[in-house]
C-alpha cells in the first residue's frame, strides 16, 4: 500500500500491462483484471526495450528515491533474427542502461524463469545495481523468490520464531503470517496464549 508500481509485458516489444500508480484497492483491482493478458507467446526477448519503458522516467529525473526494477525472463537477449543486432542490444544494456540505473538509484532484482535465460546478463544487472538475482523454474520456487525479493524491496518489521512460537507486542493491531507447506500437509494451526486454536 502506498508504493508506486507499474507492470509491463515484453517480448519483441514492450506493452504497459498496468499503468504506474499508487497501490491502493483500485490499483489492485485493476491489476488483477489484467492477469489474463499475461502470456509467453512472444517471438523475441527485448530486455533493452523493457528496461527503457519501465525506467524511462527514472533516467530523466534528478530525484533520488528508493527504486526497484524486478525483471522476469526466460530467454537470452534477442531483438531480431540478426544475431549482430541482438548482440548490440545486449551490449547497450550492460554499457549504457546499467550506469543509468545506477544513477537513478535503482536496484534491479532479476528472476530467470528457465536455465536458458542469460544468467551472465541477469547477474550483472543485479550485482552492479545492488540488487539480487534468482532462478525459479517452477511456480513453487517463484512464490518463494517473490517473497524474498519483496522483503528486500520493501523492508518490513518481522518477528523471530523461537521454539515454534513468537510474541507480538500488544501495541500491534494487525500482522500477517506467511506459511509455506507441502501439498497434503496437515492443517496449519496457531495456538493463542489462552490456548485457542486458529486454523482458518
Amino acid at each position: 500500500e502506498g508504493t508506486k508500481v507499474g507492470l509491463w509485458l515484453f517480448a519483441e516489444k514492450t506493452t504497459e500491462l498496468v499503468k504506474t500508480g499508487i497501490v491502493n484497492k483500485q490499483w489492485k483491482k485493476n491489476a488483477l483484471s489484467k492477469v489474463s493478458r499475461i502470456h509467453s507467446s512472444g517471438l523475441f526477448t527485448n530486455i533493452e526495450d523493457a528496461i527503457e519503458h519501465a525506467a524511462k522516467d527514472w533516467f530523466h529525473s534528478a530525484t533520488q528515491q528508493r527504486r526497484h526494477l524486478i525483471l522476469l525472463t526466460d530467454g537470452m537477449v534477442d531483438v531480431s533474427k540478426d544475431i549482430m543486432q541482438s548482440a548490440e542490444s545486449r551490449e547497450r544494456v550492460m554499457s549504457e542502461q546499467v550506469p543509468l540505473l545506477q544513477q537513478a538509484g535503482a536496484k534491479v532484482q532479476t528472476i530467470a524463469l528457465s536455465t536458458e535465460a542469460d544468467a551472465e546478463l541477469l547477474n550483472k544487472l543485479a550485482f552492479d545495481t545492488g540488487g539480487w538475482s534468482e532462478t525459479a523454474t517452477s511456480a513453487e520456487q517463484l512464490q518463494k523468490v517473490f517473497f524474498k525479493l519483496f522483503k528486500q524491496a520493501i523492508p518490513q518489521d518481522m518477528l523471530p520464531i523461537t521454539g515454534n512460537s513468537f510474541s507480538v507486542d500488544d501495541s500491534i493491531k494487525e500482522f500477517s503470517i506467511l506459511i509455506f507447506k507441502e501439498s497434503g500437509a496437515p492443517t496449519t494451526q496457531l495456538l493463542t496464549p489462552d490456548k485457542k486454536k486458529i486454523d482458518y
